[in-house]
């Protein structure tokens, strides 16, 4: 009889002297203790960071979110362990309010728990992978800097039952800051109160800036545009009997430029890009224009009116202002661009 009785007896004498007793004591007086808001501090560790569309500005995160707060009631202790194990601590329970949560297949493996100290010390770190989208400002477009933002809170506690705080540390970065068309340059943290039906809740945001590469941009449109419009420049100084291969280099350069326009366009909004090219456009037309209305003119001074020199001097006097004042204004025009852009 005693030995059936013996191993019982262990069992409540470890329990007394790993502080079950309290535990549940704490547990059963907890209601008529003074409620106070509960301290969560919460940090983000970046592990990888993907663009899923650049043209949509849709991202894809991995992270782990770890929150640390405190609760008297537990300690490192057998106790603690096994009510952990059977997913009975508390939890701030903090979700997404800004993304979209990707559902893991299994929970339990992405999740980390512990207890440390003898003051209840509670560490609850969450490995996620959210989906979302960032801000789509194209309007310096290919030298946009966008905004990729996500916030988390809680939909249960409000802020007299539960303070989220961002650690003193809030961000650390492990994936490469590389994202293949787009470089991460700044990380920030803020925290702002959203004001509900069922009570105002804390709410913690982390926005990630990114910048665009630009190189490939420049070099492949910004240059050719350029080009063009020098091509189309240098058609007034050839003979204007060549009246039809003037034409031709100038039909040629805005088919070219239609061409690029097209097979680089990436979205459906209004850029800075759409401007460059609208203003390539306007200076290839113009100097087509201008080439057909100066060989009209000469053309007709050579048939008309050939003892009329004092008019033929006006109209080479216009064609040389014509080819003074077209490179001038579109070398205004393109630093007054780029500066737009840029700075």
């Amino acid at each position: 009889m005693l030995l059936h009785i013996f191993p019982y007896f262990l069992f409540f004498n470890l329990c007394l002297s790993s502080g079950c007793v309290g535990i549940l004591k704490s547990e059963l007086d907890e209601e008529s203790d003074v409620q106070t808001a509960v301290t969560v501090n919460v940090s983000l560790t970046l592990e990888e960071i993907q663009f899923v569309s650049a043209t949509n500005m849709e991202y894809e995160v991995t992270l782990l979110l770890h929150q640390r707060w405190l609760d008297p009631r537990l300690d490192n202790n057998l106790c603690t362990q096994q009510k952990a194990v059977n997913g009975q601590i508390w939890r701030p329970k903090i979700t997404l309010v800004k993304g979209c949560l990707k559902i893991c297949n299994n929970v339990d493996d992405t999740q980390f728990w512990r207890g440390f100290g003898s003051k209840g010390n509670v560490l609850l770190s969450e490995k996620v992978t959210i989906r979302s989208s960032c801000t789509r400002d194209f309007r310096r477009y290919p030298f946009d800097i966008q905004i990729c933002e996500l916030k988390f809170g809680s939909y249960v506690f409000p802020v007299d039952e539960i303070e989220l705080n961002w650690d003193r540390n809030p961000i650390k970065i492990l994936s490469r800051t590389d994202l293949d068309t787009f470089e991460l340059t700044n990380v920030t943290t803020y925290s702002e109160i959203d004001v509900r039906p069922s009570g105002n809740f804390r709410i913690l945001a982390v926005q990630f800036f990114v910048k665009r590469y630009f190189t490939n941009y420049v070099m492949s449109i910004i240059i050719s545009g350029n080009l063009l419009v020098t091509l189309s420049y240098a058609s007034f100084w050839i003979n204007r009997e060549r009246i039809n291969f003037r034409l031709t280099m100038c039909l040629s350069n805005i088919a070219f430029l239609i061409y690029l326009h097209v097979h680089s366009c990436s979205n459906t909004l209004i850029n800075a890009l759409d401007l460059f090219f609208v203003t390539c456009l306007i200076f290839l037309i113009f100097s087509l224009f201008g080439n057909c209305l100066v060989s009209y003119l000469l053309s007709m001074i050579h048939v008309v009116d050939k003892g009329n020199r004092n008019h033929q001097r006006s109209i080479i006097l216009v064609h040389r202002w014509i080819k003074i004042l077209y490179p001038v204004i579109y070398l205004s025009s393109f630093l007054l661009y780029s500066y737009s852009v840029i700075y």
